[in-house]
């Protein structure tokens, strides 16, 4: 019995796509042998791009108090 990968990378309309988002995911390789296509992790999986998080500037402004003169004295 087949299981859900093995139809989805061999025997789909879309295998080759499928194929090469799950490399794109998950790294390694497809190597096809004498019954289909099949994944071997021989080479290490990506690594994500590092996005360096740029700092909020801080807001230099004085917020002005709500209370007025007469109720501050």
């Amino acid at each position: 019995m087949s299981s859900k990968d093995w139809l989805r990378f061999n025997d789909d309309s879309r295998a080759k796509s499928n194929r090469e988002k799950y490399i794109t995911k998950n790294g390694g390789e497809f190597i096809n042998s004498g019954r289909g296509w099949e994944w071997v992790a021989s080479v290490s999986k990506p690594k994500p791009a590092v996005v360096s998080a740029k700092p909020k500037p801080s807001s230099s402004k004085k917020k002005k108090s709500r209370r007025t003169k007469k109720e501050s004295e």
